[in-house]
């Protein structure tokens, strides 16, 4: 559902609820609003760097495995008798995956943490100065037009 779609449901919600004066549920409907726009609009443009940073260790994990194979096979070939230099290939293999995962985890995962951090500030303000403002809509049937689109509700 994309967000002017559900802007508009919300808007048409608030609009039956102010019609018989739950505020209560005003405040519901704002906070469903609220986390849907967090999803949506914002942590979901911020996935992927939460996708890197998750799958980034099982890449390091990966070549780890691969490295200790080769390192492994070459002590095979050889009837257990590899020396350092044979060893080495494959042990140093299994470093560098483990190196590029980390590489690719750990700033992934930092960024994510700070714009999901940041984008929890930005929504939980826009939600606390909707509910102020709802705070001020007085209770009533008289009171649904302030919502409509395109009209004034200031006197």
């Amino acid at each position: 559902m994309g967000l002017r779609r559900v802007l508009d449901h919300s808007v048409k919600e608030a609009r039956q609820l102010l019609h018989t004066g739950q505020r209560r549920l005003i405040h519901l409907l704002l906070e469903r609003l609220r986390n849907r726009i967090i999803h949506d609009q914002f942590l979901g443009r911020a996935e992927p760097l939460s996708l890197i940073g998750n799958l980034g260790p099982l890449v390091g994990l990966a070549g780890t495995v691969w490295g200790m194979i080769l390192a492994f096979t070459s002590l095979g070939e050889t009837g257990g008798q590899a020396g350092p230099t044979e060893l080495s290939e494959g042990i140093s293999k299994a470093l560098f995956h483990t190196l590029l995962g980390l590489v690719l985890a750990v700033p992934c995962l930092l960024a994510f943490g700070y714009f999901r951090a940041k984008i929890d500030t930005i929504c939980t303000d826009a939600i606390a100065r909707t509910a102020r403002i709802v705070g001020h809509i007085p209770a009533g049937a008289d009171c649904p037009e302030a919502l409509e689109p395109g009209k004034d509700a200031s006197p």
